[in-house]
């Protein structure tokens, strides 16, 4: 039939669940109505669940039950994953689902029309759920994730803006305070009428870069003079070590000096001679007179007297090395000594360069000190006294300095707080009052949103609870109880509310007062409600087993509200164990499938 919405035309499942041999259950494509009667046993749950398994890509009911797993329960006994395959025939079209690694694939991967499966376990789980649960549970038909996502951002938004708020106001307050402080300890009497506010604004006026450049060429002074007098330190330890080489080489002079007819210098002299003639003699070996008098000798007589001289001055072998080593000391100790003397000059000038800068500072200049100013690291005694000289003369010129720059930093540093403290309050009250503004619209924004939603929302639910409402009062008329209402909740974010009449009162929770029965139909109408509000119709509907506590009476009542609503979806399916559902079942208008006692042989059979 051309006109024929997209009806389910076969269900098939091969070591699934229940099914555990080939599985194929028809349904008539030209019903809208299929029911499905079976005893509990003949596998009602797999049919479902297979269905589900193509259409929503989830094993179904097998997540619901304790003890067993997706993985190790969903195939059939004694068969493996690989082994499972589902299939669903739309029209005349076929969609097959099996495992590939740990997901369920679907071949085509999208479906002509979505399926709604209820089953009475999700009945009881919404109407017994407490509030939050209950939205969870809604919020998945009701797609308001993008306006909650801007409500997400508002809310974070407006929480940094406050927060960024108090952090200026306390900046504020802490500025505020030292200024407080600050005037009370320093305002002068001509101060005294103004507020601490007005009198910072006047000090932060005040320009400090004279001061603030006197202190720092004042500065540049005192520590020019701390290098020198580190440089002086430094160059007289240096001199008293090379004073006591100068004693010890005095002292070893005079000991060689003690040996009559030579002096010092000679006998090292000498010393140094014999011993380089006799390494010559050796040398030569067939020497025939004497290299330094020419004189006939013969190398051995030669070198016998040399030793028999060197024997003589044996003693002085020693004092000689000693004196040689003495001799080094010193003119390493004047080697450093000089270094050290032009360090010192260099820092003297560039002190006195620094303190005939100062505009204050008379009887410093190249006049009185000529040598030190003119100084090129060429070392004299003139600017070696020169320098003594100015380094004594300016020891109370420094003093002074030292007072003055310690004054002025007491001026300064007090008048730079104030500065930096005035400045951090007038942009700290300026910010304060800018996020005070941004905070004033965030909040009507973040109302609007949020009122905006609830209003979205509530629209949706009114409209599903009239719907539901409806559907109700036709499976209960004459009875003192309905008129459900879903309210969100204006306090609690997420939290929708569930009420409803009972005996006159109104606002009562259902799960408090309807029976098992009334609890039952309650879900399914809503179930009913939402599906269509969400759909328009277009889509199937299954109904496992969601009637089960329901007496003849309601169940009448219900078939006949069923059938009416399959003709607004594309197709009704329920599933039952009842056998109430068959005394008035309309066959002319229902395709009833009863299905076969189950073995592990055959599995499910219709």
């Amino acid at each position: 039939m051309p006109d024929t919405p997209p009806r389910i035309t076969e269900i098939a499942a091969t070591r699934f669940r229940g099914a555990t041999s080939d599985t194929r259950i028809a349904l008539d494509p030209s019903k809208p109505f299929v029911l499905i009667f079976g005893e509990n046993g003949t596998g009602k749950s797999t049919l479902v669940d297979a269905i589900e398994f193509v259409s929503n890509l989830t094993p179904g009911s097998i997540s619901d039950i304790s003890g067993a797993t997706e993985k190790q329960h969903v195939q059939s006994i004694g068969a493996k994953l690989s082994d499972l395959s589902v299939e669903l025939t739309i029209g005349t079209t076929s969609w097959k689902a099996a495992y590939s690694g740990r997901q369920i694939q679907r071949t085509p991967a999208d479906l002509c029309t979505p399926i709604h499966v209820l089953r009475r376990s999700k009945i009881l789980s919404f109407v017994n759920a407490p509030p939050a649960k209950r939205f969870e549970q809604l919020k998945r038909f009701i797609d308001v994730a993008a306006v909650e996502k801007c409500e997400s951002e508002l809310a974070k938004a407006l929480s940094d803006v406050k927060s960024a708020f108090k952090s200026s106001s306390e900046a504020y307050e802490g500025a505020h305070t030292r200024l407080a402080t600050a005037f009370a300890e320093e305002h002068t009497p001509e101060e005294a009428g103004m507020d601490p506010e007005q009198w910072a604004l006047a000090r932060a006026k005040v320009d400090l870069s004279e001061m603030e450049t006197r202190k720092t060429l004042l500065k540049k002074a005192l520590d020019t003079h701390s290098q020198a007098e580190i440089a002086l330190a430094r160059k007289n330890a240096e001199q008293e070590k090379l004073n006591q080489a100068r004693v010890s080489c005095k002292e070893i002079e005079a000991r060689i000096g003690a040996y009559p007819d030579l002096d010092a210098k000679s006998a090292v002299v000498l010393i140094d001679l014999l011993g380089k003639t006799k390494n010559y003699v050796a040398l030569k070996g067939d020497l025939d007179a004497c290299p330094i008098c020419a004189k006939p000798n013969d190398a051995q007589h030669l070198e016998s007297a040399i030793d028999e001289k060197l024997s003589e001055l044996s003693p002085l072998v020693e004092l000689a090395k000693e004196f040689d080593t003495a001799r080094a000391s010193v003119r390493a100790a004047e080697t450093v000594v000089g270094s050290l003397y032009r360090d010192l000059i260099s820092r003297a000038q560039t002190l006195a360069k620094t303190l005939h800068s100062l505009p204050d500072c008379p009887g410093v200049g190249p006049e009185e000190y000529p040598n030190l100013f003119a100084y090129e690291d060429t070392l004299t005694k003139a600017n070696i006294a020169e320098t003594n000289r100015f380094l004594t003369a300016i020891a109370p010129v420094l003093s002074d300095i030292q007072t003055e720059h310690d004054l002025l930093e007491k001026k300064i540093a007090p008048a730079k707080g104030i500065k930096r403290d005035y400045r951090g309050l007038v942009e700290a009250r300026s910010e304060a009052a800018r996020l005070n503004r941004v905070r004033e619209v965030l909040e009507i924004m973040f109302e609007i949103v949020v009122r905006e939603r609830r209003n979205f929302v509530q629209t949706i639910l009114d409209a599903i609870a009239d719907r539901c409402d409806s559907l109700y009062a036709r499976i209960h008329p004459g009875e003192k109880l309905g008129n459900v209402r879903f309210a969100l909740d204006q306090v609690k974010r997420a939290s929708l509310e569930l009420t409803g009449e009972f005996e006159g009162h109104a606002d009562v929770p259902p799960q408090a007062y309807f029976s098992e029965s009334h609890l039952d139909t309650l879900g399914f109408c809503f179930f009913l409600a939402l599906t269509h509000h969400l759909t328009g119709g277009k889509a199937i509907i299954v109904l496992d087993d969601v009637f089960a506590s329901v007496d003849q009476q309601h169940i009448d009542r219900s078939l006949d509200v069923l059938i009416g609503e399959s003709e607004r979806y594309h197709q009704v399916i329920l599933l039952t164990h009842q056998h109430h559902w068959l005394k008035t079942l309309p066959r002319e208008k229902v395709d009833l499938i009863t299905l076969k006692p189950w073995s592990l042989d055959q599995g499910v059979q219709m």
